[in-house]
C-alpha cells in the first residue's frame, strides 16, 4: 500500500469505484447495482454467487436498493475489495465518516497449529508484531482464502495432506488471508519469513489473481505454491459454478506466470467451471 509523503487532509478520500460501491451497500445507500455486479464478475465472482449475497430492487434510474442476504459472504467481499488509500481516513475523520475508511495498518489471523485458538498479528509500516503468547513461527505457511476453511483448520489441513500433495511432515503456520487483503504491502516482510508458502485459494479467476499479487509482491516462484487437488478436474466437472466466456478469456492472462496458475487456468477453461474451497470441507472429501 502506498503511503503519501504529505497527504492533504482536506482532499476527499480516494477509493476505487468498486470499494466505494461496496461501502455504500454496507451503509444502506442506493448504488448502480448493474455496474457493481459487472465489476465483481470481472474479478471472478460468479452471477450465481452474487444472487446468493444480494437482493437488488430498482428504486430509480440506475439506482438500486441492495439488501445483503448473506452477511458473511458480503463481509469477505468487503475485506477483499473494500480497501481505500490510507490518507483517506484523515479526510474522512474531518467529515465525520472515519469509520468507513481503512486504518493506517493491518492485521491477520493466525493459527500456530490446527487446534490452536486464532491469534492476531498486527502490522504497521514495514513491521509486524506477534502476540506474546504465540509460539515461534514455523518455516512453512499455509494461506487460506476463506474464513470457514480457516476456522475448520484441522479438516482443511487433512484435505491438503490427502489431496493437494502437501508433505505430511510439514506443520505449517495457518493464516486467514482475507481475500486479496493478504497481498497488502504491509505483509511483505512477514510472508518473506517463510521458506515455503502454500496457498489454498478458490479455484477461480479471483483466487488466481490473489496468488499472482503475491508473486508481484516479490515472493519467489519456486517457494510459492497454488494448491490444486489431485482430482481437480473431476471436482470442477461436478461444480455448479459455470463460467462465462469472459471468465474463460481472463484465464489466458495467467499464461507464463506460474506453472500452478497455468494448470489451474487450463482446467477452468477446459471444464467451463470454477470451484469454491468451502467444498473441500465436505465430509465425503475427508473420508
Amino acid at each position: 500500500m502506498d503511503i503519501p509523503n504529505s497527504p492533504d487532509p482536506t482532499r476527499p478520500a480516494r477509493k476505487s469505484s468498486l470499494a466505494e460501491a461496496l461501502i455504500k451497500v454496507s451503509s444502506g445507500q442506493p448504488v448502480n447495482f448493474k455496474n457493481l455486479a459487472s465489476m465483481l464478475e470481472k474479478l471472478g465472482v460468479s452471477h450465481y454467487r452474487l444472487r446468493r449475497i444480494f437482493n437488488a430492487e430498482l428504486v430509480g434510474k440506475d439506482r438500486y436498493r441492495v439488501e445483503i442476504i448473506d452477511q458473511p459472504a458480503f463481509d469477505e467481499l468487503l475485506l477483499r475489495y473494500g480497501q481505500v488509500t490510507v490518507d483517506g481516513r484523515v479526510a474522512a475523520a474531518k467529515a465525520g465518516n472515519s469509520h468507513r475508511i481503512s486504518v493506517d495498518g493491518s492485521y491477520l489471523l493466525m493459527k500456530t497449529s490446527p487446534q490452536a485458538h486464532p491469534q492476531v498479528i498486527t502490522f504497521t509500516r514495514g513491521d509486524f508484531t506477534l502476540p506474546e503468547s504465540a509460539q515461534e513461527l514455523t518455516h512453512t505457511l499455509l494461506l487460506v482464502e476463506n474464513l470457514q476453511n480457516f476456522l475448520m483448520a484441522e479438516q482443511t489441513l487433512v484435505f491438503c495432506y490427502r489431496y493437494c500433495g502437501l508433505p505430511s511432515e510439514l506443520r505449517p503456520t495457518i493464516v486467514f488471508g482475507q481475500g486479496n487483503a493478504i497481498a497488502n504491502r504491509y505483509h511483505e516482510r512477514f510472508l518473506s519469513h517463510f521458506d515455503q508458502v502454500f496457498a489454498l485459494f478458490d479455484l477461480d479467476v479471483g483466487g488466481m489473481r490473489i496468488f499472482k499479487s503475491l508473486l508481484d509482491m516479490g515472493l519467489p516462484k519456486h517457494k510459492t505454491h497454488f494448491l490444486l487437488p489431485s482430482d481437480a478436474q473431476s471436482r470442477l466437472t461436478r461444480s455448479p459454478r459455470i463460467v462465462s466466456d469472459e471468465h474463460r478469456s481472463h484465464c489466458l492472462r495467467f499464461q507464463g506466470t506460474h506453472p500452478d496458475l497455468e494448470r489451474a487456468a487450463g482446467l477452468i477453461r477446459e471444464t467451463g467451471r470454477t470451484l469454491e474451497q468451502e467444498l473441500y470441507l465436505d465430509k465425503e472429501n475427508l473420508c
